[in-house]
């Protein structure tokens, strides 16, 4: 046994020391840890900075820095306010500070562009685009919050407009609101504090407009009703009376809406009744709500003659579920200005989320599936998409409660970016770039070191373009939104010098390429042909009857000419004609000179009542012909390769169903020439 010498650590070998400092670091990285945890569950918002931090999302160092000071108007230093930046696209990634005492502030960035904002309590706020290696120091101006207030009534009865929309027009774009049960609103956070306008819109009522010269201001809006809806009083003397009820009980001071030929508000009494008097005949929508118990009714249809007293319309208030939660991203970092749609049973509802990406619907119908959709506010510059599928949630009851719902979506920028270099690999400035998405489509010009930034229109991919309306035609697609690395490269060009000759007077010149460029223009006996990008280019030249067509394969930038020739005409006839070899009519036909690839242009043919048709085509060329029906799947496509000099006079086109099985399984359309 071995003896120990000296201190009690000094007994044990080096086998067990190592294993006894083992354990204790261990023991120690544990303590740490849950030490840690406990520290950062009370305080969330350092907790997901942490988690950012882990991630990759904010800087991990600060070697970017922006400095500078926020003041207001007279040069006062705002002390307390928050400047916030992120990077383009990406709410999530962002990084905060608070200015001092003397409104200095410091804030650690990235390289290149991002948004920065600065804002303080009472004053507007502040956002812009900067690249911190181009300007390290930005000082902020912040004005005195803008402030409207106001209330909006009937002009005729001094009632107030319950749900009237106020619209505030500004240069970032509009602000939005609703009258409350008063009909009073309230306009914050507005970029300007004068040249603004304010629309104030309610149905069955004249739109108010006033222009506001200088803010905080008060404005008594009183809207006319419309000319249809005023109607004489001997006119006017129905109604529509009833109670509003939850689960059999009557509900004071619930609002019910009358829309229809004439618009009302009104007030339920203390035992739950209500009547409108003074209606004008015709068809009425009525619908209750109550905020006290955030229950609604479903619309109740009623219709009523000119003098009619209707009774007993009874508004139950069974709309009484409500679903709430929160929309995050994929780190969990709420998702602010998130508008959510809800559909159960086909009832829509729209809300938007907080800056804490939480949101409520109430007033929804119970006992029912309800789905959701989640999109970003256009003015984030960003788009919101599904990370994980929100199933479709059930609610059990009429009075139903989901809470702690959870929306998870991902984050992608609004825009593509990219450059455009020219044929040497160099950044080409002045640039016409075009973007489109479906049926939507943007531009913009390349700077001076060729970069470009194309916003989106909508959340679907790109088809990115140069050289639109040119023979040197580019594309590239589809291209996901948020990509930045984008790579345009503009194609080496040639000249094309052409003269006609033959041809009676200006002949209408087209010309395109294999990859989508074209080019058409009225030229006289000589023409020029510019960027033209290297490989085929096919040429045609039209006057009357008379033409020529030719594809030449451009293999340098050097100039090249060329010469077209108007080409005599031939008498070529024929029949269109089915499988079974029987005349068709009724069908529409056109034809072209050139091949099956490239029919271009073409002239309309016209058919006889026996399927009958001619045409004088040039000799020497292809004949591209091809009929079908409007509402019919029948088609033939026929083509000569080359129109002998004699014509023809036998030309069948044979009307082909593409899906004819067995021996007449075969291309669409054919030519039998005899």
């Amino acid at each position: 046994m071995r003896r120990r010498v000296g201190g009690w650590w000094d007994g044990y070998t080096p086998r067990m020391r190592c294993g006894a400092q083992w354990a204790l670091a261990t023991l120690a990285l544990g303590a740490a840890a849950l030490g840690w945890d406990l520290f950062l569950r009370e305080r969330p918002q350092l907790r997901d900075a942490a988690v950012r931090l882990c991630l990759g999302i904010v800087p991990p160092s600060c070697a970017n820095r922006v400095i500078g000071d926020v003041h207001d108007p007279a040069g006062r230093p705002l002390a307390g306010a928050r400047i916030r930046a992120w990077r383009q696209g990406d709410c999530s990634c962002q990084t905060t500070t608070t200015a001092d005492g003397a409104g200095r502030y410091e804030l650690c960035a990235w390289r290149g562009n991002f948004w920065i904002e600065a804002e303080a309590d009472g004053h507007t706020r502040v956002r812009e685009r900067i690249d911190v290696e181009k300007v390290p120091r930005r000082s902020f101006v912040l004005a005195l919050q803008s402030l409207i207030m106001g209330r909006v009534t009937d002009a005729d009865s001094g009632a107030p407009l319950r749900g009237a929309e106020i619209a505030v027009s500004q240069m970032d774009g509009p602000v939005t609101v609703k009258a409350d049960e008063q009909g009073v609103f309230r306009v914050d956070h507005l970029s300007a504090v004068a040249g603004l306008q304010v629309n104030v819109r309610a149905e069955g009522h004249e739109p108010f407009l006033r222009d506001v010269i200088r803010t905080p201001v008060w404005i008594e809006a009183r809207l006319d009703r419309r000319a249809e809806e005023r109607q004489a009083p001997d006119l006017a003397h129905g109604s529509i009376s009833g109670r509003v009820l939850r689960h059999g009980a009557p509900v004071p001071n619930a609002w019910v809406s009358v829309r229809g030929a004439r618009g009302v508000e009104l007030v339920t009494d203390a035992a739950g009744g209500f009547r409108a008097a003074g209606l004008p005949g015709g068809k009425y929508t009525l619908r209750a709500t109550s905020e006290a118990i955030a229950a609604a009714s479903p619309p109740s249809y009623v219709e009523i003659g000119a003098a009619d007293a209707r009774e007993g319309v009874d508004l139950d208030l069974v709309r009484a579920a409500s679903v709430s939660g929160r929309v995050v991203n994929e780190v969990g970092v709420p998702m602010a200005r998130a508008d959510i749609e809800i559909d159960c049973r086909g009832a829509r509802y729209t809300e938007q989320s907080g800056w804490d990406g939480r949101f409520r619907f109430q007033d929804l119908p119970g006992e029912g599936p309800c789905q959701f959709g989640v999109r970003a506010d256009p003015r984030l510059e960003v788009v919101y998409r599904e990370a994980r599928p929100i199933a479709i949630l059930r609610l059990e009851g009429l009075d139903a409660h989901v809470e702690g719902l959870e929306l998870v979506v991902s984050v992608r920028r609004a825009w593509i970016s990219g450059r455009v270099l020219d044929e040497g690999g160099h950044p080409a400035p002045g640039v016409r770039v075009h973007g489109r998405q479906e049926c939507l489509g943007s531009a913009a010009t390349t700077a001076a070191d060729g970069s470009f930034v194309l916003h989106s229109q909508q959340d679907a991919r790109f088809y990115v373009s140069v050289g639109d309306g040119t023979l040197a035609f580019r594309q590239e697609g589809p291209i996901e939104l948020g990509r930045d690395d984008l790579v345009l490269r503009q194609v080496a060009t040639a000249q094309i010098q052409g003269t006609l000759v033959g041809f009676p007077g200006a002949a209408r010149l087209q010309a395109w390429t294999e990859q989508g460029g074209g080019h058409s223009a009225a030229v006289n006996d000589h023409f020029t042909l510019d960027d033209v990008p290297l490989g085929e280019v096919t040429i045609f030249a039209q006057a009357g009857n008379a033409m020529d067509l030719q594809t030449i394969s451009v293999t340098s930038v050097e100039t090249q000419c060329i010469v077209l020739r108007a080409r005599p005409t031939v008498r070529v006839a024929g029949r269109l004609v089915d499988i079974a070899g029987r005349p068709v009519n009724g069908a529409v036909c056109a034809w072209a000179p050139g091949l099956l690839a490239r029919p271009f242009p073409s002239d309309r043919l016209a058919l006889a009542a026996d399927g009958d048709f001619a045409v004088d085509a040039p000799v020497g060329l292809g004949l591209h012909i091809d009929c079908s029906f409007l509402n019919r799947h029948d088609r033939a496509v026929a083509t000569i390769r080359q129109v002998p000099a004699h014509g023809t006079k036998d030309l069948r086109v044979v009307l082909h169903l593409p899906n004819n099985a067995g021996e007449h399984e075969r291309a669409v359309g054919q030519a039998l020439s005899r």
